[in-house]
């Protein structure tokens, strides 16, 4: 189990993972996580997803690649986009896709519960010591952690 802000994770092996804001993705095997919680995505929207995530944007080549690899076609990427949608709203999300006419998507970015929306790069181990470093270090002049506001 691993720990991001007050979101815990459960992984069985130790694969890379990235955060942006509330959102995770393990790389082996993909797997997309909304403040530690795991989202049920069919491999298309987990591609898009985990595209999104990497990147923050994408353009249509780049979504075109990444939903061929997950054996759908540029040509359903609507579909996908509304189902994702859906599947966030119904989880109480935000929409997390932002279209740009005539460029790609935008990944709409929700904070985690530390009110960040930074991008972070590790393993879940060098997640949990990171953070646990974090809630106990005491900023000079006040007696309140750093995740504590």
């Amino acid at each position: 189990m691993i720990e991001h802000g007050l979101a815990s994770f459960l992984v069985e092996e130790n694969p890379a993972m990235l955060w942006r804001g509330a959102l995770a993705l393990t790389t082996e095997p993909p797997e997309i996580f909304r403040h530690g919680v795991p989202l049920r995505l069919s491999p298309a929207e987990t591609a898009l997803m985990a595209l999104l995530i990497r990147r923050g944007r994408a353009a249509h080549r780049d979504i075109a690649e990444a939903l061929a690899d997950a054996g759908a076609s540029i040509a359903s990427l609507d579909v996908i986009t509304y189902r994702v949608r859906r599947k966030f709203a119904g989880i109480g999300a935000c929409d997390p896709i932002e279209a740009r006419r005539r460029w790609g998507l935008v990944l709409r970015v929700e904070p985690d519960v530390r009110g960040s929306t930074a991008l972070w790069i590790g393993t879940p181990r060098d997640a949990s010591a990171c953070w646990t470093a974090a809630r106990s270090t005491v900023l000079p002049g006040r007696r309140t952690s750093i995740l504590s506001g």
